[in-house]
């Protein structure tokens, strides 16, 4: 009936229509989404292709039957859909199309022009109704949303053979020739990770999801770390970017992430490996355990890193921040960088002083002409080596007739630069807390 506006309501995963597969009778609309989601609980690709179209499963005459059939077995494997509660609203009938408002009875994302809900689509093929797959809904596999949860949930886990089935070529291949070889890496690392170095909990919740019609998807997805906030850039919205490979979205990167960035796919997950690698505990003239939490800032844009985690340990005057690249050459440009800004770092004044003299761990009740007479004293920032680390770029500053009262060490291992700064502290503790940053990465 052209025209005719039917409201029903199905609950999936708990009363399932009859739907037949002999041939019977047609199929009520309710009957095929039923049987669509029950045959994707089933595993059964053989029946979803009598429910879907052949315009959806060909996508467009471009797909075989048996290629259907062997992409979406590998869609469906270790999936269910997460359906607990299917409302089908209004049905709009017109000739050989219905179209449904659709609402699954839980939270959702904001979905590009599905706001207001969603919509799904049966069309009319050989006399029966049959299923049209989108991206949103009546989808066979992971949606995008899903595809992501499920790819940090493997990553908690440290599943490496499941982990790189979530993961575009384009991504993998930055690690490996061939899947084997990613899995075979993948597994050697977590075996080699001491129990510091494991990842605590990560989930995301998305905001926005868009599909375009070349395959490719973008999420706007915020990362927590434990069950909290994840401070500074790296906590903040990123957008992530998937690309479909037969019925499967697979991550392709991130736009917080530069292109050709070896590490994890998403900044988050990124800051996570590293995160955990930073030492809880630094010895100077006594060992300071206890630290602000780690942080994760921006740099300016001609640093190249997409965050940068600091630690700052208050009791012993040090913080030590890890900055990663995706080069060797662009972490030793910035470690040279580092050091050259603090060897040109001016001297004080004895006016700045007085300001500030309560500030600074060696200030004292002092007058303005005393303050002078300290200044005086004072000799410029300079370079100096670091004791068991010769590759390592070392500044003593604070420097008067006793010798140095600050120092900074910075150094460039692989990828990655590390910089330790002591606002109070000798070159010795800079190089023993870089010692043990360098272990744990």
């Amino acid at each position: 009936m052209v025209g005719a506006v039917v409201v029903l309501v199905l609950v999936v995963g708990v009363v399932w229509s009859a739907v037949r597969s002999d041939g019977g009778p047609e199929l009520s609309p309710a009957q095929v989404v039923s049987g669509f989601f029950q045959a994707q609980r089933d595993g059964d690709c053989a029946r979803l292709l009598e429910l879907v179209s052949e315009a959806s499963w060909s996508d467009g005459g471009e797909r075989s039957r048996d290629e259907f059939l062997e992409q979406c077995a590998a869609a469906l494997e270790g999936y269910g859909p997460a359906v607990g509660r299917l409302d089908i609203g209004e049905i709009d009938e017109d000739g050989d199309r219905i179209t449904v408002d659709w609402s699954l009875g839980s939270a959702q994302p904001v979905v590009d022009g599905h706001e207001e809900g969603q919509r799904g689509t049966l069309v009319r093929e050989d006399g029966r109704w049959m299923v049209r797959l989108d991206d949103f809904l009546l989808h066979i596999g992971r949606s995008v949303d899903e595809t992501v949860r499920d790819y940090l949930e493997v990553y908690n886990q440290a599943d490496c053979e499941r982990l790189v089935s979530y993961l575009s070529e384009a991504v993998w291949s930055v690690h490996a020739r061939t899947t084997t070889d990613f899995v075979t890496q993948c597994q050697q690392e977590v075996e080699d990770r001491p129990s510091w170095g494991q990842p605590q909990a990560l989930a995301a919740t998305f905001t926005e999801i868009s599909v375009d019609d070349d395959d490719r998807a973008e999420a706007v997805v915020t990362v927590t770390l434990g069950g909290g906030a994840i401070s500074g850039s790296a906590g903040e919205d990123e957008t992530v970017r998937l690309v479909r490979e037969g019925l499967q979205w697979r991550l392709a990167g991130s736009e917080a992430l530069p292109d050709d960035w070896p590490g994890a796919p998403l900044r988050a997950v990124a800051y996570a490996e590293l995160e955990s690698r930073l030492v809880d505990e630094v010895v100077t003239d006594a060992t300071c355990s206890t630290y602000l939490d780690a942080s994760a800032d921006q740099p300016g844009a001609e640093a190249g890193s997409p965050f940068v985690i600091t630690r700052s340990f208050s009791s012993c005057y040090a913080a030590v921040s890890v900055y990663p690249f995706t080069g060797d050459d662009q972490a030793g440009a910035v470690v040279q960088s580092m050091a050259d800004e603090v060897l040109d770092d001016p001297l004080p004044t004895a006016s700045e002083l007085d300001t500030t003299e309560a500030e600074h761990p060696i200030g004292r009740d002092r007058s303005l002409a005393e303050w002078q007479a300290y200044v005086d004293t004072l000799r410029p920032n300079h370079a100096a080596e670091v004791p068991g680390l010769p590759d390592a770029l070392g500044v003593e500053s604070w420097c008067d007739v006793d010798g140095c009262s600050a120092a900074a060490a910075f150094v460039a291992r692989g990828p990655v630069a590390v910089a330790v700064r002591m606002e109070v502290g000798s070159l010795d503790d800079a190089a023993r807390i870089l010692s043990a940053q360098l272990e744990r990465l």
